[in-house]
């Protein structure tokens, strides 16, 4: 089998562009040596005006249009070796414009896409080999503009938003379940405000806040709902860290500098201040006052190594 190739499909093009010999009106046919259909346009008072079709030696059909006045509509066609059909591309005065196909070689549909003036426009999808759902994005002007969603099996699990190429919004990522597992908000591509992680039973583990992707504080929550640990950053390291008991009152809080525990502060259940740690530049605890359940100072130790 002979194969067309893309250069005979652009000479052809170029042919009819400069006009084609003494037809006036009417369709003309061309065809190979072979005596198989070459082409068939036709002509409007000398000028090839309305439906023309291009074919292969092999009778396949590559290109079909309708040529108007000042504009050319035409669909190219690309096939497989073995004769399937490969992609279809929909084009206006040689730019893609209209909705690209592409297929596997089981003829299930691949790719689908549109084109205005040979920028992407519209939502993209992409399927599996089974046919199932893989991706689906929107474009607008060539760039990613709109949701995001990618599957796998059928089932979502990434969703973002876009703005001109970058992510903006809040982004998804889903358990196979259905169940939410990430939320993360960016702004221009970059992390900022909440970021959550959740259980596959939907209990929130995790919430960080971030400001232009600087991380400003990060929370953990027991599976009942309520505060765990919270820390806050500054200038990417840890300053002050609270735990809290279940019930969600303050167990312990340690104050941080440069990576070194400067005070620590313990509590009862009820609220009330059980420990108070000091320490020095280097970290070493130097002192440690007492307190009752009821918030009365008991002692204090002053004999702890002051290295």
């Amino acid at each position: 089998m002979r194969k067309v190739t893309g250069i005979k499909i652009v000479i052809t093009i170029l042919v009819f562009l400069c006009g084609c010999g003494d037809v006036k009106e009417g369709a003309k046919k061309e065809f190979y040596q072979s005596g198989e259909i070459k082409s068939e346009y036709t002509y409007k008072g000398g000028e090839r005006l309305g439906k023309f079709f291009e074919f292969g030696l092999d009778g396949r059909l590559l290109m079909e249009g309708d040529i108007q006045k000042d504009v050319i509509y035409k669909i190219v066609y690309d096939y497989f070796i073995d004769g399937k059909l490969k992609g279809r591309v929909e084009f206006v005065n040689q730019m893609r414009d209209g909705i690209t196909k592409m297929y596997y070689s089981t003829g299930t549909l691949h790719v689908e896409k549109t084109y205005r003036k040979d920028k992407l426009e519209g939502v993209l999808r992409e399927y599996s080999p089974n046919g199932t759902l893989e991706l689906e994005r929107t474009y607008k002007d060539n760039k990613l503009n709109g949701s995001s969603k990618e599957y796998i099996n059928g089932e979502i699990k990434f969703e973002n938003f876009y703005r001109d190429d970058k992510l903006n919004g809040v982004a998804k990522e889903y358990y196979f379940t259905g169940e939410i597992k990430y939320e993360k908000s960016y702004k221009d591509d970059v992390l900022h405000g909440l970021s959550k992680e959740y259980s596959e039973a939907g209990h929130l583990l995790y919430m960080d806040t971030f400001e232009q992707g600087e991380r400003i504080s990060h929370k953990e929550f027991y599976d009942s709902g309520s505060i765990m640990r919270d820390t806050i950053f500054e200038d990417g390291k840890a300053v002050w860290v609270k735990e809290y008991y279940d019930q969600g009152v303050l167990m312990r809080e340690r104050l941080i500098d440069s990576g070194r525990p400067t005070q620590i502060n313990e509590y009862y259940e009820n609220g009330t201040v059980l420990y108070r740690k000091f320490f020095n530049d280097n970290g070493v605890l130097i002192r440690m006052e007492k307190f009752d359940p009821h918030g009365n100072f008991l002692d204090a130790d002053n004999r702890i190594d002051r290295r």
